[in-house]
């Protein structure tokens, strides 16, 4: 008797119809596409700050590495930044962009924390090299803000200069 399974009438489980499914099914659907949507327009204006970076103070550099590693961050990760919107069934697309908004000022408090191993790791070899926010080369801070997309976008195919770049500083590593 004990190997016997529970019918679905004798559990405590309430009956749900193919109905109630479907629909349930459909706002999840919706839901994900206003996310997608929402997280696809947060990274491409990350990518606008981008363009400041080069000359700009070290406040503002701060600024935009971290814009930019949050949202692309969340774009390819789960995180729990991604499931509070999904628990809460956000009713538009204003609730879900001020909770973004709440979450990155959170994470902009420690920038750092949020890189990627790999790239704060390359980062470290740049600075053993002798060089620091305010002497980096301009092709070379190009370069690093090519490596922080790349490394959020596996999909993005590495620029060759950039290849050619962290060849060379693996070399003087060694």
């Amino acid at each position: 008797m004990e190997n016997q399974p529970i019918l679905l009438e004798q559990s405590n489980l309430p009956l749900v119809s193919l109905k109630q499914i479907k629909q349930y099914l459909k706002i999840e659907e919706k839901l994900d596409e206003i996310l997608d949507e929402l997280l696809l327009n947060l990274y491409k204006a990350s990518i606008n700050y981008i363009e400041l970076y080069l000359n700009c103070d070290i406040e503002l550099k701060t600024y935009c590495l971290s814009f930019t590693n949050y949202y692309s961050h969340t774009i390819k990760i789960p995180n729990p930044n991604i499931h509070k919107l999904l628990e809460i069934k956000a009713k538009n697309y204003n609730e879900l962009v001020a909770l973004s908004s709440n979450e990155y000022q959170l994470y902009k408090q420690d920038h750092l924390s949020l890189l990627r191993p790999q790239f704060y790791a390359e980062l470290q070899i740049f600075y053993q090299c002798g060089f620091n926010e305010t002497t980096l080369p301009p092709a070379l801070k190009q370069a690093i803000l090519e490596y922080i997309l790349v490394s959020f976008n596996q999909e993005t195919e590495v620029p060759k200069k950039l290849k050619q770049l962290l060849r060379l500083f693996k070399k003087i590593r060694i």
